[in-house]
């Protein structure tokens, strides 16, 4: 799964989030049920993008120009916003339903 965020100065503060917007992307679904293109369960759930399975990273788009760009230019970003999200109960069912239906 992959989360795409951005910054709204048109709207209002959000009590977690600010002026940021995050909504998950259900982009390429067979890594995030750990499968491999075979089809095979072959990642545990703690995949993260340095994730190696066998000599090749876990996720195809690992060394695309796109992601080394975004990990290196919103590195603060993404650590701040991650830490926000998953700490304490701030990442549950009930908030992400708030966020898609009130944002």
């Amino acid at each position: 799964m992959m989360w795409g965020f951005w910054y709204n100065p048109d709207v209002e503060k959000h009590e977690i989030m600010g002026k940021m917007r995050c909504y998950p992307i259900f982009y390429d679904n067979d890594t995030i049920l750990g499968l491999d293109n075979t089809g095979k369960l072959a990642l545990n759930w703690d995949v993260d993008e340095n994730t190696m399975n066998g000599e090749a990273p876990a996720f195809a788009g690992h060394d695309s120009t796109i992601w080394i760009n975004l990990r290196s230019q919103f590195k603060k970003e993404l650590e701040e916003v991650y830490v926000t999200m998953s700490s304490g109960s701030n990442f549950v069912g009930a908030t992400m339903l708030k966020w898609y239906n009130t944002n």
